[in-house]
């Protein structure tokens, strides 16, 4: 049994093992109230429920600090599980993209290699899992938990993980092929040499703005406007403002339902604020007609 997707096979014995070790879910015997997570590649989905991910002989304590989305809440204690373990059996591309699909609109693509190997310094992923009965602390006032799972770093490089890359209220991982293979819209000039700041920039929008930002129409975030279309928003900020509003977006404007985050320098230095720029800058030229006719742009 193998995905559409040539480059990430399913291997079915795999898959078999997991049904005879009870890791995957089945709608008839697990309760209603019973969340899972599923985890697809192509067209093959695994199920992954509460009560079978606590009963795993790998799952462990997370502690948690003034990182992702429970800094302000003081250290926490969480339950979890490795991220690859949900993997077991499937092939991924080290450029695959892992997209996390949250309950709330929110859509990381996450680079596989860092999340299932973790980075080269020692940072870890890992599904926390919100239990039956304790459930984890609102977000805010009125907001629900991040539960009931959520993708949580540990180690010495857990610093160097962008806020985008803590994703919450999770529903579903999916492997996919990389962010500029499945939306050529994306891609700046094919005449810019490697290194150049608009390249580099797109990496810092990919990892950074995508997962609640559409891009020309590309993407599946919900909670956020496309930032190309209609206009860019370089084109109606000064750079100035522009940097003020990721550094602290309520120091620009505030409104009770905003909910973008301030984007802080061990997040984005400077250099890579100034890439994103330089991306959004180049990309407002590349904007697609509503209805394109004659060739690609080079």
């Amino acid at each position: 049994m193998t995905g559409t997707n040539p480059r990430v096979p399913v291997v079915a014995a795999a898959l078999t093992t997991l049904v005879m070790l009870g890791s995957v879910g089945c709608d008839d015997v697990r309760p209603v109230s019973e969340p899972c997570l599923t985890v697809r590649s192509g067209e093959t989905e695994v199920e992954f429920c509460r009560a079978q991910l606590l009963g795993r002989d790998d799952v462990h304590e997370v502690r948690l600090g003034d990182r992702g989305f429970y800094r302000q809440a003081g250290p926490l204690t969480l339950k979890a599980v490795p991220v690859e373990v949900l993997f077991a059996g499937v092939e991924v591309a080290p450029d695959a993209i892992l997209d996390a699909h949250g309950t709330d609109g929110f859509s990381a693509p996450l680079h596989a290699n860092r999340v299932l190997q973790g980075l080269s310094s020692g940072a870890r992923a890992h599904l926390a899992i919100e239990e039956a009965g304790e459930p984890w602390p609102p977000l805010g006032a009125g907001r629900p938990s991040a539960g009931p799972f959520a993708i949580v770093w540990t180690g010495d490089d857990e610093g160097h993980v962008s806020n985008e890359e803590w994703p919450y209220q999770l529903a579903r991982l999916s492997v996919e092929e990389p962010l500029t293979r499945r939306y050529p819209s994306l891609m700046p000039s094919s005449g810019l040499p490697e290194g150049d700041p608009v390249r580099v920039g797109l990496e810092v929008f990919a990892t950074n703005c995508m997962p609640c930002h559409r891009f020309n129409g590309a993407g599946e975030a919900e909670m956020g406007p496309d930032l190309n279309r209609p206009m860019s928003p370089t084109e109606y900020l000064t750079e100035d403002g522009l940097r003020r509003i990721i550094r602290d977006p309520r120091s620009v404007r505030a409104w009770p339902a905003s909910q973008m985050p301030a984007v802080t320098e061990d997040q984005v230095s400077e250099d890579e604020l100034g890439a994103l720029i330089a991306y959004l800058e180049h990309m407002a030229a590349r904007r697609p007609s509503p209805r394109p006719s004659g060739p690609a742009l080079p």
